[in-house]
């Protein structure tokens, strides 16, 4: 049988083809991790149980004046701590300067009538012992001089209220403390009985807070808050709780401090206690996860970038997120994205998820 070299040629080639049944597995590849978004679970803070307050001592001073006037001058500022008897604020005293010279000139002038009043009454009786002057003359003569010593009373009077007008156009602190706040300025009108000055006392601290109706009709005098001020933190307790005059959808509470110091005139960040279970975490609300049987977890990845759940109850949502309670503090790594393709115990290629 003759082959042709064509044929020969082309059995040589197919000799070089190695047979698919022969070769050698190709290794498998391991799938990547996946990749999750991740954040970090936050305090947790409830801006809906929260409200800002002011810093008071437990008694303060509202200074006025009964009779108002110009400021002539103004010794001190919001912040200024002063002493008892310190003088403050001094009114213009030339009105009341001329109350004065004016009720010392009536004075003088009841004075002088009843000393005039006085020998008359001694004359009618030494006029009477002697036949000249009836029992009626000595009558009158005693009214008029009770007339005059009346006068006399009343311009002493007169002279003790323009006295304490003079002397009120100089405001002192009525104790040690801090000025709190100032109604006036140099040069300015006061009015009668208006402010001038509050002073806080040295002592005992209070917050003076308002909080929504939702939040007050919760509490009750002696329940425990927890307030901030910068870095500063402490607790108070409800003493008063009153209607806010702004309407009926908030109180005003006055919160007494008995844990740390801040100083009057600050801004505290009230925190409010809640009925719900004490929440550990705030979390984005995407990581609360809800099984079938309506248990919850969250998703955490660990510092060996493995995933774990980690039961946990929802105590409530709030803006930005989720309050929730269980074995979780802040800072645990949260799954925020990405959990559904991570099975608890797999590792994860964890990215940080902007908040």
């Amino acid at each position: 049988m003759h082959i042709s070299s064509r044929c020969l040629r082309a059995l040589a080639l197919l000799a070089l083809v190695p047979l698919a049944g022969c070769s050698e597995p190709a290794a498998e590849v391991a799938p990547p991790d996946p990749w999750v978004l991740v954040q970090p679970a936050a305090p947790p803070t409830d801006p809906a149980r929260r409200a800002l307050g002011t810093v008071r001592a437990a008694q303060f001073h509202a200074l006025a004046t009964e009779t108002g006037g110009r400021v002539e001058r103004l010794e001190v500022d919001v912040g200024d701590r002063v002493r008892r008897g310190q003088l403050l604020v001094v009114l213009d005293a030339a009105v009341a300067s001329r109350r004065v010279a004016a009720a010392r000139e009536e004075l003088a002038r009841a004075d002088a009538q009843l000393a005039e009043r006085d020998r008359h009454r001694t004359r009618v009786a030494g006029l009477v012992a002697l036949g000249a002057a009836s029992d009626a003359d000595a009558d009158q003569a005693e009214i008029e001089r009770r007339a005059a010593a009346s006068a006399v009373a009343t311009a002493r009077a007169e002279l003790a209220a323009a006295q304490r007008e003079l002397a009120a156009v100089e405001v002192r602190a009525p104790v040690d403390g801090l000025v709190a706040v100032r109604h006036v300025e140099r040069s300015a009108v006061a009015a009668p009985g208006a402010p001038l000055l509050e002073i806080d006392g040295d002592g005992a601290r209070e917050i003076v807070a308002v909080a929504p109706e939702s939040i007050a009709r919760d509490l009750q005098p002696g329940t425990s808050v927890e307030w901030r001020v910068g870095t500063t933190t402490g607790r108070a307790i409800v003493e008063r709780i009153g209607r806010r005059a702004g309407g009926a959808d908030a109180r005003q509470l006055a919160l007494r401090v008995i844990e740390g110091d801040a100083a009057p005139g600050s801004i505290a960040e009230v925190a409010f206690p809640d009925g719900a279970a004490p929440a550990t975490a705030r979390v984005p609300a995407a990581a609360v996860l809800t099984a079938r049987d309506g248990s919850r977890t969250v998703r955490v990845v660990d510092a060996d970038r493995r995933v774990r759940d980690v039961p946990v109850e929802l105590v409530r949502l709030v803006a930005g997120g989720a309050l929730v309670a269980g074995d979780l503090a802040p800072g645990a790594q949260v799954v925020a994205a990405g959990g559904q393709y991570a099975t608890p115990g797999s590792r994860v290629q964890p990215r940080l998820a902007s908040r």
